[in-house]
């Protein structure tokens, strides 16, 4: 039952989490506070769970103890696209509205290992 709470839970998550997928191009340059600061510059750091899903999964490995991370990042689109080519000449401007894009992040190691 309790499992069945948890894979519940997990699938209204993602669920909730489709209208993020669906903007065009949101490209974060890194994920979690530590990544963002760094501006993405954390592949070969160990710094967070977070930084290790995103850019390097090997690096959980050296990450120690148990960890849950949870970050929001506010993202306000900005996208424009314009042509000067003959009939396809004009500017189109995106008008979508602001957007959290939540990321979460647990390792657990086996005791010993």
């Amino acid at each position: 039952m309790r499992l069945r709470c948890w894979t519940l839970t997990l699938a209204a998550l993602v669920l909730a989490t489709a209208p993020a997928q669906a903007g065009n191009g949101h490209v974060l340059h890194g994920i979690g506070a530590t990544n963002s600061s760094m501006g993405g510059a954390g592949v070969a750091l160990p710094n967070d769970p977070l930084g290790a899903l995103n850019l390097n999964p090997a690096l959980l490995t050296r990450l120690d103890g148990h960890r849950f991370e949870f970050s929001v990042e506010y993202n306000t689109p900005s996208n424009a696209v314009e042509s000067r080519v003959g009939p396809f000449a004009g500017r189109t401007e995106e008008d979508g509205d602001p957007a959290l894009v939540p990321a979460f992040g647990w390792t657990r190691h086996k005791a010993g290992g």
